[in-house]
């Protein structure tokens, strides 16, 4: 029969090792336990509180002062938002009121400098350089309160024949029977005068006078409608002194432009036109432009 010989040292210490662990984790997790407890008794104690207080204000509902406080509240808030919309409202306005102003000056602008480029236009000279009739001289431009540019339309006719004195046989590569007065010119003569009837064939056109002409003219000769345009200030539909513009009709260009001057000046063999256009607001704008030359 075999002697019995016990537990060995290192099975003792596992033995031991074990058993620490166990209690160790059932510890741990006793105080997990113990901690959840905890926090779901905090929880709910809090829940409780504010239920307690939604049904307490559910029963007595809010008092004057509290619905005071809130219309103040909400008074103040509102004036705020009102006035900044205000404010950004005004400034709008103002940003887009200055923005019109000056696209519209712009176009203004345009429009007179392209007029002064195109005055006295003809096919081969300016009119104020063609010897006219001394008793209604031609201009290019006339300055008066007024400003006033004369021009023959670009889109001109050649004059193939002068039929008779009062009778022109030219070209058909524009319309002109609604044309009431035309410029005939070479490039010595030019005249004006105004149209009684067209007749149109197929390939030609004769148009009549209603006065003969003075002068003999050689080839080229050109004939076309005589424009006039006029920029004026006036009164308009408030009152208030506006520029105008009439070529065919009269239209109101701005209400900006309350003033109009214009002059010549003369810079290097060069003459110039000089237009200052004033505001209510005491500002101006000057325009030089270069006058057509022979």
């Amino acid at each position: 029969m075999k002697k019995n010989q016990g537990f060995s040292l290192t099975e003792v210490v596992v033995s031991l090792f074990l058993m620490m662990s166990m209690s160790y984790a059932l510890l741990k997790q006793q105080w997990q336990i113990r901690q959840l407890f905890t926090q779901s008794s905090g929880q709910a104690a809090v829940l409780q509180v504010l239920e307690n207080a939604s049904e307490r204000i559910r029963q007595r509902g809010f008092g004057l002062t509290e619905v005071l406080m809130a219309l103040l509240l909400a008074s103040m808030t509102t004036t705020a938002l009102m006035r900044q919309y205000l404010a950004t409202k005004q400034q709008y306005l103002v940003i887009q009121k200055a923005l019109d102003q000056q696209v519209e000056l712009q176009l203004v602008s345009q429009l007179i400098r392209d007029s002064v480029r195109r005055a006295g236009f003809t096919p081969c000279s300016s009119v104020a350089y063609l010897k006219s009739d001394a008793s209604h001289p031609l201009h290019d431009v006339e300055i008066s309160n007024d400003l006033i540019f004369y021009r023959m339309n670009e889109q001109f006719e050649t004059v193939l024949e002068i039929l008779n004195s009062t009778s022109l046989l030219t070209t058909t590569f524009y319309d002109m029977r609604a044309v009431k007065t035309v410029l005939i010119a070479d490039c010595n003569h030019a005249e004006v005068h105004r149209v009684v009837g067209i007749q149109n064939g197929w390939t030609t056109q004769t148009i009549l006078l209603e006065k003969p002409l003075i002068f003999s003219y050689e080839a080229p000769i050109y004939i076309g409608e005589w424009i006039r345009e006029r920029f004026y200030i006036h009164a308009n539909d408030q009152g208030k002194p506006s520029l105008f513009y009439d070529a065919s009709h009269a239209e109101e260009l701005s209400p900006y432009v309350t003033s109009l001057k214009a002059n010549f000046v003369e810079s290097k063999s060069q003459i110039l036109l000089e237009v200052r256009l004033g505001f209510e607001e005491g500002k101006s704008l000057l325009l030089q432009t270069m006058l057509r030359m022979r």
